[in-house]
């Protein structure tokens, strides 16, 4: 199998970014499984795109409830070789990161309607999924991942 070769951007410079990209957010609340994975999965299919910027985060990461990362997504990542396609611990969901972001894509209703609590959260240009904080749930990450990058214009259908 190829190594991809993935950036991983600070997210400090994610409002620079935007202005010449196209920037899209996983967020989810630990930001140590459910959007490091979606993280992970669009920036492997985004790798060879210019103009496409890839970033997540937790509305709580900061609490550091679960370490960097959770043992069981840092097995699937490295399983999938893509763990270098996500940075190496949880990321702070901040205001500069929402207003510097194109597509925000919060992992559930509960992430979504906590962060509008914390954050001015722009809605028409946020999307929920509906995605159980459990293990197991990364091949249902995946599909919706490939499904937004397609419906986004961001890649070609299958």
């Amino acid at each position: 199998m190829p190594r991809l070769e993935c950036r991983v951007i600070p997210t400090l410079f994610v409002t620079v970014i935007s202005s010449i990209s196209t920037v899209i957010h996983f967020i989810c609340r630990g930001n140590t499984h459910r959007s490091r994975l979606a993280e992970a999965y669009a920036r492997s299919s985004t790798t060879q795109m210019v103009g496409v910027t890839i970033v997540s985060s937790g509305i709580e990461a900061d609490r550091d409830l679960n370490g960097p990362i959770v043992p069981f997504v840092k097995d699937i990542l490295q399983t999938d070789n893509l763990l270098e396609c996500t940075g190496r611990t949880w990321t702070q969901t901040t205001q500069p990161m929402i207003d510097g972001s194109d597509v925000l894509i919060f992992m559930s209703d509960d992430v979504f309607e906590d962060a509008r609590g914390r954050f001015q959260v722009p809605v028409a240009r946020s999307q929920r999924w509906q995605i159980p904080d459990a293990q197991g749930v990364h091949t249902q990450i995946r599909s919706a991942v490939d499904r937004v990058l397609v419906q986004l214009e961001v890649v070609s259908p299958p």
